[in-house]
């Protein structure tokens, strides 16, 4: 490696060769796109940028990756991260915040013709990075679905979006549409079965999807009719570039995103001293007035651990090969007074040198101010072949107010990071993997470097939370409810560890700002927002529980108690609320407790599926009509079946039937059949103890609690007789060893029944309920028969065993003559007292009397439970009167209001609306403003705009509701006419 003197004398004589030309001053106070567009551009022949695709790039696609806290949108022509909608380098996720002009590969090598002519060419995919040429990579068709839809995110194929995939991925062996040459350089597809069956994705880590999310895209640089400048005489390199992305989500590795880049050479010559690297434009931030020339770098490189020392005050090895930028001042007028994001850029992986088997790691890092790019290919791959450049700052600099470190570049930094150089024959391949980190402060992105450098070392199986929650959102009047399920949060697997017993609970967070905070913030030292007090926990009842030091922000309860359902009256109607329900779980070894991010979106009225849902409370529509559920149960078992309804409107006109199959895996389960979808929706389910999990559907959960045992149930055992009722039998049931699953009856007749054995005459008869037959009995001997005519006779306290099913031991009755509970008043000495006593009255049962026995049954499988549900819909009946309930909110309006999301919208709510109705409004002269056509829900907003979009002005207005029966039918049911004021 050449000294650190050499290479600065090196950089600054071809930087002065290569690099001359004159860029334009740059005004204080303006923005980069201006200055490009009004400035730079011009001065170099180059067009302005446009927020638009040009036509001509039909190929071109964008998507955003958008599952971590740092949001990227990037191109399909390895551009990662050019917007100008503010979706580059986005930190933290849903701020305004954005901290990269444009980052691209960059590829340089030497070609040599046949007459031995070499050629060097640079291939770069920047755009809007001040150079000649720009976007110099075009995408190669057939590695994703070929649509474009920027709403639904599908451009570029992402693993977790199916249908962003090609029908059929490309095959070996790829042959060049341009070079026509043919290798065998496809990459292996991920796949769900062990197999091989279920191929699906072309994985990040040698074909397996490691993350969240991977993009995957392939470009090229072959055709000779791009370029300008020299480059267009130097020719294409003839490469192809094989590019993933990943992303995480969860807190530990959500603040960057991994590529993977593989260089293939698909041409006919060998490529000569070829570097592969990044071209990187790094601003703290991008929003500001020339916010990227006062920031400032360092470099820690592991030839110069004593710069590190001198920056840091410690050497850490997990911090080589890692870019830091920052912010001078801390400041950006107009936007963040302080803290501002940093930046990090590290090279996880560098090609391989072939005669030593070793990385090459970084050979070149080259810092330069944005205007000062070099132009053309042959400036440009000079500047590949720099090497190390020295520190611009040996002392800290003095405009450096916040870091003032020594041995920094800048100020003002763009910078190309490289690796080389090494030999590339026909089809052969070297790659490059590497991270671009955020983090809010010095200690927060120096933490997300090294967990990025541990996350490749671990082979990218990341530390996982468990599996988030799916939720279901129900608006109410003044209250919204959630409920979930315990799948999958409560069954997952980690990836790292295989823990599968660490899960711990739930927290339940609420923003009541579209998801910009969640609640109460945690803050650290710094004053930083690390996370949210949650409205909720719920965690399972065991011997963990507060703060563990390895994640002082995530509490872990107190015992509470494990619920899957969330009501929360703290709302006002009308006002939209997200709610995230974040599983977490326990420490595992070295791995903090760790849960679920909250998501960056939630979208009113989209299907749930997922942890994050946003919601507006609001009453019923007018002359809605309940639901109604019927449970009728067929058989004896003494089990209870109760029905929790989350979601009245998600209810059905449907049977449900609920069996019992006791030789299931072994054990006693149920399964409820839907009779509309003609098949079970829950399957052989064991969960018969009152558990609260049981899996959901269509709004409601189910909760079965079976008894553990035969035995009498003396709370539902009851006379019936003519006796008073202060006079009472006393009745016990004693259990045999082959108790037998029916209830019982003692009928007390003129008849009577004689024992078995001893033919003892008894007035009544006994009766199983369940067979519907009168039984055989045996009476036995009471310790209180003292005479031969009450051993001979059935007397009070006579053990009557029933001979019901042999063998006789099912179950035992005595039955006492009547009692009462007597008092007197008893005088002792200077005291009064009440004495209680029991008399035995001594009167036998009448005709007609009824002793009822229950037995506790479990289930069998026999029982039956059908659940008859009714949905809920409209009283046509009832629509004149409530239609007189429609109010508008608020009422008079007063500049704004609590349902306004920005300043620019205006809204108030007309409220208790019918579902089908049109609402037409009026000023006082009777000019007609404006008609809202209205079809779902009891609100409907008006934006105080007229029909011809022109703002009211204030005074006071009329509405006129005509309500109609349904959406296809305007047949008018019922009208109301009202008035509101709106104040200015």
């Amino acid at each position: 490696m050449r000294s650190i003197l050499k290479i600065f004398l090196t950089t600054t004589i071809l930087t002065s060769l290569l690099f001359s030309q004159v860029a334009p001053p740059i005004p204080p106070g303006i923005s980069k796109l201006d200055y490009y567009n009004k400035y730079l551009a011009p001065a170099r022949g180059l067009k302005p940028l446009t927020l638009y695709k040009k036509a001509a790039l039909v190929d071109r696609k964008r998507s955003v990756l958008n599952v971590g806290n740092l949001v990227l949108r990037f191109s399909n022509a390895a551009i990662l991260g050019y917007d100008r909608w503010g979706l580059n380098h986005q930190f933290p996720a849903g701020s305004d915040m954005t901290y990269y002009w444009n980052m691209a590969p960059i590829i340089g090598g030497v070609r040599k013709l046949p007459d031995g002519t070499l050629k060097k060419s640079v291939a770069c995919g920047t755009w809007g990075a001040a150079r000649l040429y720009e976007g110099e990579f075009e995408p190669l068709l057939g590695y994703d679905s070929g649509q474009n839809i920027p709403d639904e995110n599908i451009g570029i194929a992402f693993s977790d979006k199916p249908e962003s995939w090609p029908d059929i991925w490309p095959a070996n062996p790829y042959t060049d549409p341009v070079t026509g040459e043919s290798f065998y350089i496809e990459r292996p597809l991920d796949q769900d079965l062990p197999d091989g069956s279920g191929l699906r994705f072309p994985g990040f880590l040698d074909g397996k999807v490691v993350a969240i999310r991977e993009a995957y895209l392939v470009v090229t640089d072959n055709d000779p009719g791009e370029g300008s400048g020299n480059r267009a005489e130097q020719g294409p390199l003839n490469i192809r570039l094989d590019m993933w992305a990943i992303q995480y989500e969860d807190e530990l590795n959500q603040d960057f995103i991994i590529f993977k880049m593989i260089c293939t050479n698909i041409g006919p010559d060998t490529l000569f001293d070829v570097y592969l690297g990044i071209h990187g434009d790094p601003d703290a931030p991008e929003q500001g007035g020339a916010e990227w020339t006062d920031d400032f770098a360092l470099f820690f490189h592991d030839e110069h651990p004593e710069y590190m020392e001198a920056q840091l005050g410690y050497v850490d090895s997990l911090l080589f090969n890692t870019l830091i930028v920052y912010d001078a001042d801390d400041y950006s007028e107009g936007f963040l007074d302080s803290k501002v994001g940093w930046i990090g850029f590290k090279v996880l992986e560098t090609p391989i040198n072939p005669n030593t088997g070793e990385e090459f790691g970084i050979t070149t890092i080259d810092f330069f101010p944005y205007s000062d790019a070099p132009q053309g290919d042959l400036a440009e791959y000079a500047q590949l072949t720099l090497g190390i450049e020295a520190p611009n700052n040996i002392n800290p600099h003095p405009t450096d107010q916040l870091g003032g470190f020594p041995y920094s570049y800048g100020p003002d930094i763009t910078v190309v990071v490289a690796s080389g150089p090494f030999d590339l024959h026909p089809g052969e391949s070297q790659l490059m993997s590497f991270a671009s980190i955020l983090g809010v402060n010095k200690t927060d992105i120096l933490n997300n470097c090294k967990l990025s450098q541990l996350l490749h070392n671990a082979d990218y199986r990341a530390a996982q939370p468990p599996p988030e929650p799916i939720v279901n959102a129900v608006e109410g009047d003044q209250e919204v409810t959630l409920y979930w399920d315990s799948y999958p949060s409560e069954y997952g697997i980690d990836p790292l560890t295989k823990s599968t017993d660490k899960f711990q609970g739930y927290r339940i967070y609420k923003s009541t700002d579209r998801g910009r905070t969640w609640g109460e913030p945690i803050t650290d030292i710094n004053g930083v927002v690390v996370g949210y007090v949650p409205a909720a926990i719920y965690d399972k009842e065991d011997d963990i529980e507060g703060i563990n030091p390895m994640n002082l922000y995530l509490d872990q309860g107190s015992n509470s108690g494990l619920k899957y359902s969330f009501i929360d009256t703290d709302v006002i109607n009308g006002f939209e609320y997200w709610y995230a329900i974040c599983a977490f779980d326990a420490q595992d070894g070295v791995i903090p407790p760790m849960e679920n991010s909250r998501k960056k979106t939630a979208k009113l009225g989209d299907p749930f599926n997922d942890n994050t849902v946003a919601i507006v409370p609001r009453a019923k529509i007018a002359a809605w009509k309940s639901h109604n559920i019927d449970i009728e149960h067929t058989g004896y078992a003494t089990a209870q079946v109760d029905i929790q309804v989350y979601n009245p409107d998600a209810l059905k006109n449907n049977t449900y039937v609920i069996t019992f199959d006791d030789a299931t895996y072994d054990n006693f389960v149920f399964s409820v059949y839907d009779s509309l979808v003609d098949s079970n929706i829950i399957d052989s389910c064991n969960l018969l103890h009152g558990e609260d999990w049981i899996q959901s559907f269509d709004g409601m959960r189910l909760s079965i609690t079976d008894v553990s045992s035969m035995k009498w149930d003396p709370s539902n055992t009851y006379w019936s007789t003519t006796i008073p009722a202060d006079y009472q039998y006393i009745s016990r049931l004693i259990r045999g060893s082959k108790p037998v699953a029916a209830n019982y009856q003692v009928r007390f007749t003129s008849e009577g029944d004689t024992s078995l054995m001893r033919q003892i005459f008894v007035p009544f008869e006994i009766w199983n309920t369940r067979s519907n037959n009168k039984i055989d009995f045996v009476i036995g001997i009471s310790s209180t028969d003292s005479t031969d005519e009450m051993r001979n006779s059935w007397t009070s306290g006579d053990i009557i065993v029933f001979v019901d099913e042999y063998p006789w031991d099912s179950w035992s009755l005595t039955m006492t003559s009547p009692t009462k509970i007597d008092t007197e008043t008893v005088t002792v000495g200077d005291s009064t007292y009440l004495d209680s006593f029991t008399v035995d009255i001594g009167i036998p049962p009448n005709e007609g009397d009824t002793l009822f026995i229950a037995i506790s049954i479990p289930l069998e499988s026999s029982d039956r439970y059908y659940i008859r549900t009714t949905a809920s819909g409209i009283n046509k009946d009832a629509l004149k009167k409530d239609i007189k309930k429609v109010k508008v909110v608020p009422n008079p309006y007063k500049i704004t209001s609590v349902y306004e999301t920005s300043l620019e919208v205006k809204q108030v709510q007309f409220t208790h609306l019918p579902e089908h109705c049109d609402i037409r409004i009026f000023n006082l002269s009777g000019d007609f403003i404006t008609k809202l056509e209205h079809h779902y829900g009891s609100i409907e907003p008006w934006d105080l705009r007229t029909y011809n979009d022109q703002e009211i002005s204030f005074g006071i207005y009329i509405f006129v509701i005509d309500a109609y029966a349904n959406l296809n039918s305007k047949k008018f049911t019922a009208q109301q006419i009202g008035k509101f004021a709106v104040i200015k």
